[in-house]
């Protein structure tokens, strides 16, 4: 029964280091995707006033990338905050009332509860004031304005599309007799005719269903782009280099 298992543990060990060699050195298709993007959309329904960013250029996390005609939103601040005020004096008012006998405890509580509804109102007039700028969620690269300058954006409207390309991801397929061979961390090399460039990532992600048609399975590595030198949508010849066996012996406590 030892001398089986051990039998077996060797096979098993031939069969992936077979895998491996009929795998490296093998130049596979690849495309780059973005590591994260986003649609971003309008929270307010108001005017585009202005688009500081424009396609292709850059941005930092806080960055603002749109800007609406606040004019509105500004008025209905200060209209929510005279409301707070007068709120409050009126508050004031039935609290000293109240203090002498000259107030009923209602008329109290009423003083109270239109003040509450007031601060809300002018939180709510804050909040869609600050609206009024849409910033950037993460750092990127502004890939196209979906309204204009000048044109009314409603709220939920789609404005533009940010990409995050600072570390880009290599989609590959690979055969589905290499599935039991490749695994996280496995180093790719891709070659990218459109930049002149060679660069090396690390596996990240391997696909979890099976196209039944080309009988593939797909592949993702992170690249690191900091330099910028590669855009999503970029074609790479993806060259798998798998790991050297773990010197091939017996796994420890097999021979036991």
């Amino acid at each position: 029964m030892r001398n089986h298992c051990i039998a077996v543990v060797f096979a098993v060990a031939a069969f992936a280091a077979a895998l491996r060699d009929a795998g490296a050195g093998e130049a596979w298709r690849g495309v780059f995707e973005p590591r994260a993007q986003a649609i971003l959309p309008s929270e307010v329904a108001m005017v585009v006033g202005a688009m500081p960013k424009k396609p292709g250029e850059t941005c930092v996390a806080g960055d603002v990338l749109v800007e609406f005609d606040a004019t509105v939103a500004r008025a209905a601040l200060e209209a929510a905050e005279a409301r707070v005020d007068a709120a409050l004096l009126n508050h004031q008012g039935q609290e000293s009332l109240f203090r002498r006998g000259q107030a009923t405890e209602i008329e109290l509580s009423r003083a109270a509860s239109e003040l509450g509804r007031a601060r809300l109102d002018a939180v709510t007039a804050k909040k869609e004031l600050d609206f009024c700028r849409l910033r950037a969620p993460f750092a990127g690269r502004i890939v196209e304005h979906l309204v204009r300058e000048h044109e009314w954006a409603g709220r939920g409207a789609a404005l533009l599309l940010l990409v995050d390309d600072s570390v880009l991801r290599v989609r590959f397929f690979l055969p589905e007799n290499l599935f039991p061979a490749i695994a996280a961390g496995d180093r790719v090399r891709a070659d990218v005719p459109a930049a002149g460039v060679s660069v090396s990532g690390a596996v990240t992600r391997i696909g979890a269903v099976f196209d039944p048609a080309s009988r593939t399975f797909d592949v993702w590595a992170d690249v690191d782009n900091a330099e910028g030198l590669l855009r999503a949508g970029m074609t790479a010849e993806v060259f798998w280099e798998p790991p050297a066996p773990g010197g091939g012996g017996v796994p420890e406590g097999a021979a036991e």
